[in-house]
């Protein structure tokens, strides 16, 4: 499936406004691992959402249209059957995001306690709104438009939410506290945002290959 221009355009305009609180709020590094993990909350949500809607059809004796009928979009539609791997996937994963989140508190909060009120700034806000927004779009219109929802299973989708969340936190956790022994230089954060930019082009392009379009 080939990825599509305004949730491509989501990503980046969601990504570039930590920029503008780099640049004209002051924010510090610890501010971006606070929104990015906020961030994760909000991508959890979305892989929810894609789990109890997997229709899987691959697996069963429907038959599946290149373009459907009002009728058949009908079928877009919470699964019974997905509901106890959506339960599992949301205890699972946010297990993992709680974990996560002690520890940038006790690693990386503890250190700048100011970041506390970073996080009602207009543009903290924001950002976090652009966000899902940036999720929304990639719903309805690459996973509902364009039908990936017909052939999607929840193994699939689950897997890919955890692969993100080990991988995102890996480089994350990496490339701040480079940019924290370096203090937190300005033009060290602009590359971290433009790498998270870049990573979630990346993670798009890649979720969007893997995708089947019904045939």
């Amino acid at each position: 499936m080939r990825t599509s221009a305004l949730p491509a355009a989501g990503i980046i305009v969601a990504g570039s406004i930590p920029i503008i609180g780099v640049v004209s709020a002051g924010w510090s590094v610890v501010a971006l691992v606070v929104l990015y993990w906020l961030e994760l909350a909000i991508s959890s949500v979305e892989t929810a959402v894609k789990v109890l809607f997997a229709a899987d059809e691959n697996q069963t004796d429907e038959q599946v249209t290149p373009t459907p009928t009002a009728s058949e979009t009908v079928r877009f539609r919470p699964r019974r059957a997905n509901i106890r791997p959506m339960s599992s996937f949301l205890g699972g994963y946010g297990f993992c995001w709680v974990i996560y989140g002690v520890f940038i508190f006790l690693i990386f909060v503890t250190a700048d306690p100011g970041v506390i009120g970073v996080m009602t700034e207009l543009w903290f806000l924001l950002a976090l709104g652009m966000s899902l927004l940036s999720s929304g779009l990639t719903l309805s219109i690459d996973y509902i438009g364009k039908n990936a929802y017909r052939t999607a299973t929840p193994d699939e989708v689950t897997q890919e939410a955890f692969n993100e969340l080990f991988f995102f936190f890996l480089g994350l956790i990496f490339g701040t506290s480079l940019v924290m022994l370096l203090g937190s230089p300005l033009v060290g954060l602009l590359c971290l945002v433009i790498g998270k930019i870049l990573y979630d082009l990346s993670l798009y392009g890649r979720t969007q290959s893997r995708q089947k379009t019904p045939a």
